[in-house]
């Protein structure tokens, strides 16, 4: 998933990549995202996030190096229920 987001007329491109199974595949295909994201809207920093559905993981490409987040955990609590 990628969407764009403006906001006082500054431009956010985000990057989603989720794998039930394995991070490590979702992390090589966002960073190839990230990559095409910024070469296609003129450059700036680009973010995206990979997730397992309870791990995450933060991405920032300024074009430059890509630069990783910790891992954290994130759940809602009814998560179990639904």
């Amino acid at each position: 998933m990628m969407d764009n987001i403006s906001i006082t007329e500054k431009k956010f491109v985000f990057v989603g990549e989720s794998k039930k199974s394995c991070a490590g595949e979702a992390l090589k295909q966002c960073l190839l995202a990230l990559k095409d994201a910024r070469d296609n809207n003129g450059g700036g920093s680009v973010y995206g996030f990979v997730t397992t559905g309870e791990q995450w993981r933060m991405i920032r490409y300024d074009g430059t190096s890509f630069v990783l987040s910790d891992i954290f955990q994130t759940l809602f609590g009814a998560v179990q229920k639904d």
